[in-house]
């Protein structure tokens, strides 16, 4: 977003995640000229209140969107790693509770966010008790019964090409071994469209 210019909200309950983020802002030069938003926030998802922060945006910055054009969501995978011990941090929710939560973030969500604008759902699958879950395709249904959503495509996102789990791969297939989970190579990306 800073390198084309493109007005950014990203929202963490994490503040590990927080600082790594203002850690990358800070090395990473914009090409385009001019004012746009660039706001990291340590905030609970679901208290986060949206509407106000957009309403509020036009003081800070000087510009005034009503909703936003586009959501990026990547849950934790339902606990497989726990990122905080915060009670409402989604990682340590039960399955049921995750699943809860993950709906009302959305129905929060689709509220604000413009027609036509869209949601992108990153996720994997995850694997528990020597089974396997489709997590991504679970939390997509979820969005997609909320019969706001139209699914435009689902992308395959290899782990090895990712700046993060390149040259990784034999100390993820040893964790996967001593750890008796399924080593997943990809995730997916899941793209869809809010309908008019």
């Amino acid at each position: 977003c800073i390198k084309s210019g493109r007005n950014y909200v990203g929202l963490d309950i994490n503040p590990e995640a927080i600082s790594r983020c203002n850690d990358i802002i800070t090395q990473t030069t914009a090409i385009h000229e001019g004012s746009f938003v660039l706001d990291i926030i340590e905030e609970d998802c679901l208290k986060f209140d949206y509407k106000n922060y957009l309403s509020e945006l036009h003081n800070k910055y000087s510009v005034n969107p009503d909703k936003f054009d586009l959501v990026i969501l990547h849950p934790p995978y339902e606990g497989i790693i726990k990122f905080t011990e915060k009670e409402e941090d989604l990682s340590n929710m039960s399955p049921e509770k995750f699943r809860e939560s993950f709906q009302a973030l959305i129905n929060k969500l689709t509220d604000c966010i413009t027609n036509n604008g869209f949601m992108v759902l990153v996720c994997s699958d995850i694997y528990r008790n020597s089974e396997v879950t489709m997590l991504g395709f679970e939390l997509s249904k979820l969005i997609l019964d909320t019969n706001s959503y139209k699914l435009k495509g689902v992308i395959t996102k290899n782990f090895g090409d990712t700046k993060a789990k390149r040259d990784k791969e034999e100390l993820w297939r040893y964790r996967a071994l001593c750890g008796d989970f399924y080593y997943f190579k990809h995730e997916y990306i899941f793209v869809f469209q809010l309908k008019k």
